[in-house]
């Protein structure tokens, strides 16, 4: 029950996406079928007055006519139906698709596709849904009805003939069918089941052989053997289960075949044998054999249709189970696999030498941050942030530094919405952080920003809400990042397309801090930068900066770096260490109480060979 309950679910799905060309497609195989069998009965009562006597010439001719008009529907229907099934595969595959990106980006934060076993599942079910894109879902599934269909039409032929023949051709040539698919759908199951991940870090290590980009770095490295041995043997890890269970179904499938194709000789035989006793004419006799032939076509389907089905069924089911989990997550319930069994609850312990602990906001204030006993880890480990306090002022500017590891991009993900907290409360003006976001309130630059194959203007305005002229918003804030010059650059930015062109790793990152600085223009009241400048010359990195503190009252800045240097200015720097607040104050005050930031910031002076009286 249950599984016709599913397959009752795909095939709604699929007309759900493209409801006139899949009824075209049943009205074609309706036509098809009755042209088939009008087929048959037409070449037995040709052959019959052919082999008989007693037939006129005008008899015979309405034969004939009767069985041009079936031919002719019989070959135009199935061109017919392809058109209509190639249009209803595209509703359907929009459809799919629509599901995967929800998967992807349906719920507000990183849980579903930071969890192994769902980002293993997501890359396998988007690279079948693109290699398998023009074989898959509707037209395999209309090539299962047309064949039952036709089934259906002689099975009265072979009742009329011997009912128990026809029952036991049923039963035989149904179990065939289901055999040969079970032996798709658990097969395809298993590389769900225990080869996605195996499969998944196979791919990546094809695509350091593959991806031009890592064409340098194999050569320089020698990576060629390693990577072919590291895919060879995670590509056979993921297979090797399929083929496990390939080589189990296929016994059923060789054993009900090889019963049924015995069965179906034996019905020819034996209407031959009526045919030479005078029991049934030769034109019965004929019709029989090819009713009996085509009785087969209850059982497994050319082209592996009922494989193709299956497969693709139970991709259409991943997706929906992953599209059902990221809205989960959208709605707050999140995932079993991000919650804790339980929280540490030891944090805050650790004694904070604060001049000011983050003067407290007004909650609700536009650009005001209020976070209160924030506690986050991830699945398997310690907590990475412990019971963390803090507000900023709408308008200020303060940093955040760190050690590795402390917690700052933790901290930043957080604050943008990625991440929720396992414990305490964070809100940005007066809001969550989800819907922040969501109102474009607030603008985030990553040290990897997302490389986007669209024009200069597009990637700096994208997403920006950008109120009036976006090539004029473009200009402007790649001459705050510091690069106006990429403002002539034409064409897309991916060398892989025509007319297309490259960027050094600088010039994307200031490309991802004019996309930031085109929403805090326009709307955003928050900006985050998490290591904004490390691929910056140090002129730009400085011009950078002071564009920075000149929205110092306007815009609220959190800054995250480990270069100490380009916080000295912050209206107040948090210290983070061990999972909590170690130390918050000025750059005068903390240079001053000699503790981590002070001993870390000598460090780096010494290290670029900089004088101390210099950075104090």
């Amino acid at each position: 029950m249950k599984k016709l309950y599913s397959y009752t679910s795909y095939i709604g799905s699929i007309f759900k996406g493209a409801k006139p060309a899949v009824s075209v497609a049943f009205l074609a195989a309706i036509t098809s079928a009755v042209a088939n069998i009008a087929i048959l009965f037409a070449t037995k009562a040709l052959i019959d007055a052919v082999v008989g006597s007693g037939k006129d010439a005008g008899h015979v001719a309405l034969i004939l006519a009767v069985l041009a008009l079936a031919m002719f529907a019989a070959k135009t229907m199935p061109r017919i139906q392809n058109v209509a099934v190639e249009r209803a595969n595209t509703g359907f595959l929009k459809h799919q698709f629509d599901d995967l990106h929800v998967a992807l980006y349906g719920s507000p934060t990183l849980e579903v596709v930071e969890d192994p076993q769902m980002r293993s599942t997501l890359e396998t079910v988007s690279n079948q849904l693109v290699k398998m894109s023009g074989s898959v879902g509707v037209g395999p599934l209309f090539q299962i009805f047309n064949a039952r269909l036709s089934a259906l039409c002689v099975t009265g032929v072979v009742l009329a003939w011997n009912p128990l023949i026809a029952l036991a051709l049923i039963g035989l040539m149904w179990w065939a069918a289901a055999t040969w698919e079970s032996y798709g759908e658990k097969a395809f199951a298993s590389l769900y089941d225990s080869g996605s991940q195996a499969l998944s870090h196979a791919t990546w290590y094809n695509s350091l052989l593959t991806d031009w980009r890592n064409a340098g770095e194999a050569r320089v490295w020698g990576i060629r053997s390693l990577a072919l041995s590291r895919f060879s043997q995670l590509w056979h890890e993921a297979v090797r289960p399929m083929w496990a269970e390939q080589d189990k179904q296929l016994r059923a499938v060789y054993l009900s075949s090889g019963v049924a194709s015995t069965f179906v000789v034996g019905c020819w035989l034996w209407s031959i044998h009526g045919a030479l006793t005078g029991a049934l004419t030769v034109g019965s006799c004929i019709m029989i054999i090819q009713a009996v032939d085509q009785m087969g076509l209850w059982g497994p389907v050319g082209g592996d249709a009922e494989i193709r089905v299956a497969q693709h069924k139970k991709q259409w089911e991943e997706l929906r189970r992953m599209r059902h989990q990221a809205e989960a997550g959208a709605d707050g319930k999140g995932s079993d696999r991000w919650r804790k069994k339980s929280l540490n609850g030891d944090g805050g312990d650790a004694e904070v030498r604060s001049h000011q602990v983050a003067p407290e906001a007004t909650v609700g204030e536009a650009g005001a941050i209020h976070v209160r006993e924030l506690t986050f880890g991830y699945p398997g480990g310690t907590d990475v942030l412990k019971n963390v306090s803090f507000d900023v002022q709408p308008g200020e500017v303060v940093g955040v530094v760190g050690k590795n590891g402390c917690g700052k991009s933790t901290l930043v993900k957080l604050l943008c919405g990625l991440y929720k907290p396992e414990a305490g409360t964070i809100e940005v003006g007066g809001n969550s952080p989800g819907e922040c976001v969501a109102e474009r309130k607030l603008a985030v630059v990553h040290q990897q920003g997302a490389r986007l194959p669209l024009t200069v203007v597009e990637n700096a305005t994208i997403g920006a809400g950008v109120h009036g002229s976006a090539t004029n918003a473009a200009r402007d804030a790649l001459e705050l990042a510091g690069s106006p010059e990429l403002m002539h650059r034409t064409g897309v930015l991916d060398i892989s397309q025509s007319e297309g062109s490259s960027l050094s790793g600088g010039q994307w990152q200031r490309i991802g801090l004019a996309r930031a600085f085109v929403r805090t223009a326009s709307q955003a009241e928050v900006l985050i930068l998490d290591e904004p400048t490390a691929k910056l010359d140090i002129k730009t990195e400085a011009d950078m900066y002071a564009s920075v503190m000149g929205n110092r009252g306007k815009i609220t800045t959190i800054l995250v770096t480990h270069r100490l240097a380009t916080v000295r200015g912050c209206d107040r720097i948090i210290v983070l260490d061990g999972g909590g607040i170690a130390e918050v104050g000025t750059h005068d005050q903390l240079m001053h109480d000699g503790g981590l930031y002070a001993e870390a910031f000598k460090t780096q002076a010494t290290l670029l060979g900089l004088g101390e009286s210099r950075h104090e």
